[in-house]
Formats: C-alpha cells, structure tokens, sequence
C-alpha cells in the first residue's frame, strides 16, 4: 500500500496522487529486482476540509431605534463565528427580515471586523458579499464573493462579523423592521462534513423604525 497524509497547510480544492514510473523506483537490497504492472499510478483526489462544527456567539443588536429613508450603511447585527476542529469556509449567509417590507431594504451585505475593533467602520472592515443583495419574500442569500482565503475561518479560529442594511430612498416610514440569522440553516458551507451548531441561533436584531429623511 501507498498512503499519504495531507499537509494541515494543504490548498483545499487541489487534486493529489501518488505514482511509480518504473523499476528504477525501488530501492532493493541484493539480487532482486521490481517487475509487474509498471508505470502504474492512482487517481486523483481532491482536498476538502475535514469534518468540524461552526459556533456563532457572542451575537449584539447595533440597530439603532430609528433610521431615515435612505439612510447608507447601517450595521443591524454583529455576531462571531468560530471554527471547530478543522477549518471551514462558508459559501453564503442566508438573512432574514422581520417586519416591514422588502422594499424598505435597497441593499445589504455582510462585512468583516478586519480591524478587530468590534465596531463597524464602513470602508475600512472587509465587504464580504457583493453588496447587492436584496431581500425576496423576507429572505436574502449573500453569497461570499471575498475569495476562498478571507471565506475561510480556520481551526480554533474566532472572526466577527456585521450584518449592514441600506434603507431604500422609497422606504415607508413608520415601518420597522429586524434582520438576523434564524438558524443553522442560514450558512452554506463548503464542505458536506462541516456542520452548523444551533446552540446560540436565532440571531436577530432588534426592530429599527424607519422616519422620514430630513429635508
């Protein structure tokens, strides 16, 4: 038998086998030699990452009590995601609305706390999604557009994450409304042995009543 372990370092998505190209090969002592079903090679095999359980904590309403029509860049919810025994990387987020109309929200997006500050700084925290997500029926999946790097948490890791609305210019003031995460099923992950706890989900802002813009 031929047996490999992959390197903990090991590009998740490369392919991987092992080969003999001839006699020359083998390294035998004495008067022996190698013959039979020679060049002879495996299959590939593609690198996933390994079985682990993804833990949202530690999730805080930032909504602020009201927000005007139109109003940009509002952080609604901040919530950390940590990675269990191996690494893994999330595909997208599914959000969810509560109250209001999907017509309040003209965009949102989901960011990184890249300067690990617990705070959100527009322009300066990592825009993981495309920003132009919008809500269908009380329902967006933000698919991760940031690359496989910054999508990956790795093993034992913790990264903390914000979940930013834009009010539409056409938004109905009076309406108030929540976004969050309503249970493991709201991530989509790489890899079919990764797995989502729902121990500290729902995650789920509190309401932000919309008033009129200032003239």
């Amino acid at each position: 038998w031929v047996t490999v372990t992959p390197s903990p370092n090991a590009v998740v998505g490369r392919t991987i086998g092992v080969w003999i190209s001839g006699p020359g090969d083998f390294a035998l002592s004495g008067d022996y030699g190698a013959y039979g079903a020679i060049p002879a090679a495996s299959s590939l095999s593609t690198i996933e990452f390994g079985a682990s359980t993804l833990m949202v904590s530690s999730a805080a309403s930032l909504a602020p009590a009201k927000v005007a029509v139109g109003q940009q860049e509002v952080a609604m919810l901040r919530f950390s995601a940590t990675a269990g025994l191996n690494s893994i990387r999330i595909s997208s987020m599914t959000v969810g609305r509560t109250g209001g109309a999907d017509q309040d929200i003209s965009s949102l997006s989901v960011a990184w706390d890249s300067n690990r500050n617990g705070a959100y700084d527009p322009g300066a925290d990592t825009l993981m999604t495309s920003g132009a997500d919008v809500f269908a029926n009380g329902l967006s999946t933000l698919a991760f557009t940031a690359g496989q790097t910054l999508s990956t948490l790795q093993a034992g890791t913790t990264e903390t994450y914000f979940l930013v609305v834009n009010v539409a210019n056409n938004a109905v003031a009076g309406d108030s409304l929540s976004v969050g995460l309503d249970s493991p099923g709201a991530f989509t992950l790489s890899s079919a042995t990764a797995t989502v706890s729902g121990a500290n989900l729902p995650a789920i802002s509190s309401p932000a009543t919309i008033f009129p813009a200032l003239a």
